[in-house]
């Protein structure tokens, strides 16, 4: 003989004795059972709701990333979230913190500076997202301003479409594991490209890298037959690479 039932969808136990568990023990008993469903579907299922928001940059006069205001929905990006870019910029984007967020889509001429406070430069981590976590599309620049550095996440997935310029003195970092950068538009590099092997970053037909400094490195990468590395800095010191 079955004492107890257990039904789902409402974990709903029943006596098939009359009288045989008191109603206390019976509502006990539910309640553990509704305690545990609940526990069964946040273990299950709870990871499709642990996603980070989408904040897109609602300014074209550049401004703070830490005010509020500047991203709709109002809130400032906290890490894994999705971030969005998709004005011209009259002037820069300051005061951004080190953080790692999920993507990073931008579609608008912009220059992202990082916040000043402290010791050290900024970083910015790229990547988490099932798709592409960095774009920067065509027809647009991005320049990575003072204070501020660009990591690649590892297996993250990073498309250049448009011109990315890493300023002097700035790194764009593309040399974790299982990182793909893909160039079909333009690096402009007066700081530090990192990337030592040849899958992480690749120039395709028509790309251009620009070399603009004394010296330096220039990283390796597959380059297509016609991909195009320019050096245009170069005064006393011939770079490595």
């Amino acid at each position: 003989m079955n004492l107890f039932r257990f039904q789902f969808p409402f974990c709903r136990f029943a006596s098939s004795v009359k009288g045989i568990i008191s109603p206390h023990i019976q509502s006990t008993a539910a309640k553990s059972a509704r305690t545990f469903f609940l526990g069964f579907l946040l273990l299950a299922f709870g990871s499709q709701y642990a996603e980070g928001a989408t904040k897109t940059w609602n300014n074209t006069n550049g401004g703070l990333w830490t005010t509020s205001s500047n991203w709709t929905p109002n809130g400032v990006p906290a890490s894994g979230d999705d971030v969005i870019i998709n004005s011209n910029q009259s002037s820069s984007i300051t005061d951004i913190p080190t953080l790692s967020i999920n993507s990073l889509y931008i579609s608008g001429t912009c220059t992202l500076v990082g916040n000043s406070k402290g010791s050290g430069n900024k970083t910015l981590t790229i990547g988490g997202n099932a798709g592409t976590d960095l774009t920067v599309s065509t027809g647009i620049t991005v320049t990575i301003g003072s204070n501020l550095n660009f990591t690649i996440a590892n297996n993250a997935i990073a498309t250049i479409a448009g011109t990315l310029v890493v300023n002097s003195g700035r790194t764009f970092n593309t040399n974790n594991s299982g990182v793909v950068t893909t160039v079909t538009g333009t690096i402009n590099n007066s700081g530090t490209v990192t990337c030592t092997t040849t899958t992480k970053l690749l120039f395709q037909s028509g790309s251009f890298y620009t070399h603009a400094l004394d010296g330096g490195i220039i990283p390796t990468a597959t380059w297509d037959p016609n991909s195009n590395c320019t050096i245009t800095g170069m005064t006393a010191t011939s770079p490595s690479g």
